[in-house]
């Protein structure tokens, strides 16, 4: 079996989330402040078209409040990129809720992978 932790974000002060490869597939999991895992997702491959992302996002033209975790479609310009797949992360409700990609436009500067460099 084999694990390789990839990098951690903090979401807020209770929760962060951490990415790990499992046997070769990218999870995603949600930790709170007491070492427990709250929720965890099976993340979408990525690469340097489309590139995996963790940051703020806008639908329709509007900023978003929270955070956001997925992966863009860099062929995009500009320094908000389409979502090809993405989930907002409820701090409330420690979880990942999945986000409509139509219209959800999230920024390039929250690209966090080195395959996915701008």
């Amino acid at each position: 079996m084999s694990l390789k932790h990839l990098g951690a974000d903090e979401v807020s002060d209770r929760l962060s989330s951490i990415n790990y490869l499992i046997c070769g597939a990218e999870f995603v999991l949600l930790e709170d402040r007491k070492g427990q895992i709250r929720d965890a997702i099976a993340f979408p491959p990525h690469s340097r078209q489309s590139p995996a992302f963790s940051g703020v996002c806008q639908l329709n033209g509007r900023d978003q409040p929270g955070s956001y975790i997925g992966v863009l479609n860099a062929d995009a310009t500009g320094s908000w990129l389409p979502v090809v797949a993405g989930w907002k992360i409820d701090e409330k409700g420690a979880k990942f809720v999945k986000a409509p990609a139509e219209g959800l436009r999230c920024s390039r500067s929250g690209i966090y992978t080195v395959d996915g460099g701008m």
